[in-house]
């Protein structure tokens, strides 16, 4: 009896005593915050709208992964992202930071072209301490250990992951359109377009060059005068008949399948503007 007491005793504190150091190992952290446009304006690279998640990405100015992914980031167009600068490779990481803040803007494009060569920037203003204090404000708070690192939300995701999740595409009035069957009617790339789609009907006033280049939009779909008088939108070579009537009936097709797909929810005698969040309107 003494034998099974002394056991579970044993185990008691045994059980208390792994609980004590798990709990005493796992740090205590406060939460990530999310910077705001109004004070972290300077560390967005593509401006703000309240609509969209905010992105944060923290670099180090000689870390070569960093360098590489900074064309993708300028991609993230469906996102308000911030860049932070964590100089964790050392001194001259370190310095290189100091050289950044002596810009007017920390994550402007005449610093991310020196970055991309590993130059200097070559600012010749103080050192801005108060951005600079902003900055390490955030790294602090995010515990950057390994750069780039990349958060949604406060929550850390790889580069691949967000690339996916911008270029998803939104329902249109709630309907999910498989854009894929409508590759004859892109016209930019997912990450370059200001808008998803716009529709031209056949009375409109404007030439339809002008209104795509003032919507700059993914996806044009031109009603079938319009696209019959516009055979540059049918991606053939001008003298190549066949082609051309081929992309013609295909787009034509196209077009009536596109608008099908809403029925009376949208009104294809106007111009209507599809943003990329998926809102229509008709201006």
């Amino acid at each position: 009896m003494v034998k099974t007491n002394s056991t579970c005793l044993y185990k008691f504190w045994l059980t208390i005593t792994l609980l004590f150091t798990f709990s005493v190992a796992e740090p205590v952290q406060s939460a990530n915050f999310i910077p705001t446009e109004s004070e972290y304006y300077p560390f967005l690279v593509n401006g703000w709208d309240p609509k969209r998640k905010t992105v944060l990405v923290f670099k180090d100015p000689y870390c070569p992964y960093c360098i590489n992914a900074i064309s993708d980031i300028e991609k993230l167009t469906k996102f308000n992202v911030f860049v932070f600068w964590a100089p964790i490779l050392g001194e001259r990481s370190k310095q290189r930071v100091d050289d950044i803040f002596q810009c007017r803007s920390p994550v402007n494009k005449r610093i991310l072209d020196a970055m991309m060569v590993r130059k200097s920037p070559n600012c010749d203003r103080p050192i801005n301490h108060k951005l600079k204090a902003l900055n390490q404000r955030v790294v602090d708070n995010y515990n950057i250990f390994a750069v780039p690192s990349i958060f949604i939300s406060g929550k850390q995701v790889s580069l691949a992951q967000l690339m996916k999740e911008s270029n998803k595409r939104p329902a249109v009035n709630g309907v999910q359109v498989n854009w894929k069957r409508f590759k004859l009617m892109q016209q930019d790339a997912n990450h370059e377009a200001k808008t998803l789609a716009l529709l031209i009907p056949n009375n409109h006033p404007q030439v339809p060059a002008q209104v795509v280049d003032s919507y700059k939009p993914e996806f044009v779909f031109l009603a079938n005068k319009v696209i019959e008088q516009r055979p540059r939108f049918l991606k053939c070579k001008s003298d190549n008949l066949l082609c051309l009537s081929y992309q013609l009936n295909k787009y034509k097709a196209k077009y009536q399948e596109f608008t099908l797909l809403f029925g009376t929810s949208i009104k294809p005698e106007r111009l209507m503007v599809i943003d990329r969040n998926g809102k229509v309107s008709y201006p």
